[in-house]
Formats: structure tokens, C-alpha cells, sequence
């Protein structure tokens, strides 16, 4: 009887799942990445 997990144990499923990040916090961050990318200036500021 084998007591340890190996990679070779695995579903090939889980060895290929990628994780992925949901939410408003993602999508904004995701909005200001491409118009940064775009050149267009962003306004910064401290709470």
C-alpha cells in the first residue's frame, strides 16, 4: 500500500488547471492594464 501522492497519481486535469482571478478588483485592474498600454495617462492618487 503506497501512503504519499505523486505527480504521476494525478488527473492530467488537474495538473493542467490554471488559476484564474474573478471579481470587480480583476476587471478594473484588467481595464487600467490595456488603457495604460494604450498610453493613456491614469490619475493616481493616495487615500
Amino acid at each position: 500500500m503506497r501512503s504519499s501522492l505523486t505527480v504521476a497519481d494525478l488527473n492530467l486535469a488537474v495538473l493542467n488547471a490554471q488559476y484564474a482571478v474573478r471579481g470587480e478588483h480583476a476587471i478594473k485592474a484588467e481595464d487600467l492594464r490595456n488603457k495604460l498600454e494604450l498610453g493613456q495617462q491614469q490619475a493616481c492618487s493616495r487615500p
